[in-house]
């Protein structure tokens, strides 16, 4: 499995490419330790850690939703694709052995891929920290550890509500309250639940030992709560294109499509996922602030400006999910040209994130009593989803989720976005300085201003590819 993974990365982006993205990541650690001495200056070494485990379990939340992945695998069709989780499906080996070694699989990918680059980082950064190496050893090894307890909760989780939907349901309520005990009722220090984090306030090797306890427990139990058999559903729909098309003329040429990619989103179950998956993230930012705030007393200088800057990063998920409804492949063989595709996937996720992105705005600036920050927020948040998603359809196409493994392409896209989202969250700190006010207004329009042109060169970078496109580049 290990090898298959490896060949398909490298299928798509090439051997260098496949290769650089660790180097990317050790690279892009030093700078942020480098960076951040300067930006964050004021945050302590507790809240640094507490964010940085933060992030380590809702990247392992993320990854680990793998058994849902079991009725995508063996229900539908992956195009010429052939995986070796199908293999139950033809010899004398059990699905819930195939999907637990997969889930292992997967933590030696992401440690060697991620985690081990990302610890060396932390390594070389130990200067400009100030901390020891056995220190930043630590962090990368109970960072993994969050990663793997989220990766190893999130399988379980889903495993079980792909079995029974009821049971899932218990499952996440018992999650929700459990996160609820730690915020906001503060009846449980953060430490206490997620046992790596604990080990930095309590220097305590046992809560390292329960976090693997939990770890193996977890996914054994997981693996043994995946479905052994899973039936092909067959839904019947109304013939409903010609009427989603008439409502939505008023986009123009691109109605049939958006129309088509409107109806696959909802009768494919995505819909739910795609729209709740981008509230969960931007209102996760959020949620994680407050708790810093008022569980834990702790300030941080953010206001509604700070907040919408997030709201267009957050939303490259959202457009990679759009991307990966379906193969694509059966386009090759009708008149349409893969920058309508590309269009039409960018202004649904523009539509369904519009109105989201607006109530979240006007919220935290009721919340917070910032009501005069709200149109410029509202600004903020327009131009950066737009610009982003502009940005990512240029780079990306239709092949988000594989191609931002490149680490080339990766890198275009941090450069491209990092600059001005970096000036945005900087000038909010100082909104009230009108030095700061020009340049949150320069960068916004500047962003409008380039999504245009990046929009209009899709079809000059991507209409000589077929829609079921896939790089065999072993080099850049």
């Amino acid at each position: 499995m290990l090898k298959e993974e490896w060949r398909l990365h490298q299928s798509f982006i090439g051997r260098l490419g496949s290769v650089m993205f660790p180097v990317f990541t050790l690279v892009f650690t030093v700078l942020i330790a480098f960076f951040g001495q300067i930006a964050l200056r004021n945050l302590n070494r507790d809240t640094a850690i507490q964010i940085l485990h933060g992030a380590a379990l809702l990247y392992g939340l993320f990854v680990g939703a793998l058994g849902g992945m079991g009725e995508q695998v063996m229900t539908r069709r992956l195009g010429q694709v052939s995986m070796l989780l199908q293999l139950p499906q033809h010899y004398p080996v059990s699905f819930k052995r195939v999907m637990g070694i997969f889930f292992v699989k997967d933590a030696f990918f992401y440690f060697g891929y991620t985690f081990l680059p990302l610890t060396a980082g932390l390594l070389i950064s130990s200067p400009i920290i100030g901390a020891g190496l056995a220190e930043m050893f630590m962090g990368g090894a109970t960072l993994f550890m969050t990663f793997m307890m989220g990766m190893a909760s999130s399988f379980f989780m889903s495993a079980v509500y792909t079995s029974n939907k009821q049971a899932g349901g218990i499952l996440l309520l018992v999650a929700g309250m459990l996160i609820g005990l730690v915020w906001p009722l503060g009846l449980v220090p953060l430490g206490e639940l997620l046992p790596p984090l604990g080990y930095w306030s309590s220097g305590n090797s046992i809560s390292l030992s329960l976090s693997v306890l939990y770890v193996v427990s977890v996914s054994v139990l997981g693996a043994l709560s995946v479905k052994e058999r899973y039936e092909s559903k067959v839904h019947i729909y109304e013939n409903r294109l010609l009427k989603a098309e008439m409502r939505l003329t008023w986009i123009g040429d691109l109605s049939t499509l958006l129309s088509k990619e409107w109806l696959e989103l909802k009768r494919s179950g995505g819909l739910f996922p795609v729209v709740g998956g981008f509230l969960g993230l931007i209102m996760g930012i959020y949620g994680l602030i407050s708790i810093f705030e008022m569980g834990m007393g702790i300030y941080l200088p953010f206001n509604v400006l700070s907040y919408s800057g997030f709201v267009g990063f957050m939303g490259v998920m959202t457009y990679s999910m759009i991307t990966g409804i379906e193969p694509n492949d059966y386009m090759n063989m009708l008149p349409i040209s893969i920058e309508k595709v590309v269009k039409a996937k960018v202004t649904l996720y523009l539509i369904l994130t519009a109105i989201i992105s607006t109530l979240y705005v006007v919220g935290i600036g009721l919340l917070r009593n910032e009501l005069s920050l709200i149109p410029l927020g509202l600004l903020t948040s327009y131009s950066t989803a737009i610009y982003i998603a502009a940005v990512t359809a240029y780079l990306t196409g239709l092949w988000t989720n594989t191609l931002f493994f490149d680490a080339k392409i990766l890198a275009k896209f941090a450069a491209m976005v990092v600059p001005g989202l970096t000036a945005l969250e900087v000038a909010a700190f100082w909104v009230s300085n009108s030095i700061a006010l020009g340049v949150i207004l320069l960068v916004s329009f500047v962003m409008l201003l380039v999504s245009k042109p990046l929009l209009d060169r899709v079809g000059d970078k991507w209409d000589k590819q077929v829609f079921s496109y896939v790089s065999n580049n072993t080099d850049w």
